[in-house]
């Protein structure tokens, strides 16, 4: 089905997919895809690496990410790429009884969250250079599912848009934003999340330290960029 408009859902689980291209302007040859979904209430995010976009590297990694989300996952949203729209996604979503969706082609304000985060949670971290080697995916996975998402989702705090009007004259859009806070805060605060998943969530978050992260993270991207400046391979601790 095809999904028009702002998802209007106060509920946890509705999550935005896509797919972002590590092809350094170069779309010819296999390269790095980042797989990337987003909760739309909550702002919980998920980023995975796969080599190329196959339709069940794809499925994969949305089965992956669905697993780490402390949260039950209960839709998916995709523009029209092959990746997501096939046989495969479409049993997967069967089986798991999700609601999935379709964005309207040439309609980027449907998908408006994703490509939000698409930008923050992937392009600011590891650019727009082309990645394509099997040493940059086991660095770029070990980044996205390790340090990354425990410090984008424990530690980065977001504003979500509360009310949206338009100016008549100049037909501006204007917003009204929230309180400042992390996703995980605000699983913490929604009332439609477990209290076992919260009280999971609380012992992981005393177990984290930002600063351990932030230099796990910074020691991941400038490997993952030394890569691009040496044909020499990187060693990847295992």
């Amino acid at each position: 089905a095809v999904r028009v408009g702002f998802w209007d859902v106060t509920d946890p689980g509705y999550l935005e997919i896509d797919t972002v291209a590590h092809n350094g302007g170069d779309p010819n040859g296999l390269f790095i895809y980042t797989v990337n979904a987003t909760d739309v209430v909550l702002g919980w995010t998920e980023p995975e690496a796969i080599m190329g976009k196959g339709e069940r590297a794809t499925v994969y990694a949305i089965d992956d990410i669905s697993q780490d989300i402390p949260y039950p996952v209960l839709a998916l949203d995709s523009d029209g790429g092959s990746e997501f729209i096939n046989w495969h996604l479409y049993r997967y979503a069967k089986k798991h009884k999700l609601n999935f969706t379709r964005s309207r082609a040439g309609q980027s304000n449907d998908n408006a969250h994703i490509e939000q985060k698409n930008r923050v949670a992937v392009r600011r971290l590891v650019g727009h250079a082309r990645y394509d080697t099997p040493e940059q995916l086991i660095i770029m996975q070990e980044l996205y599912r390790g340090p990354w998402r425990l410090y984008f989702n424990f530690f980065l705090p977001t504003r979500k848009v509360t009310k949206r009007s338009y100016d008549k004259q100049s037909g501006k859009a204007r917003y009204t934003y929230d309180a400042a806070r992390t996703p995980y805060q605000r699983v913490q605060d929604h009332p439609g999340i477990s209290a076992q998943a919260k009280e999971q969530l609380k012992e992981m978050y005393a177990n984290l330290n930002p600063i351990n992260l932030l230099n796990d993270i910074h020691r991941l991207e400038q490997l993952l960029m030394k890569t691009l400046s040496s044909g020499d391979e990187v060693q990847v601790d295992s």
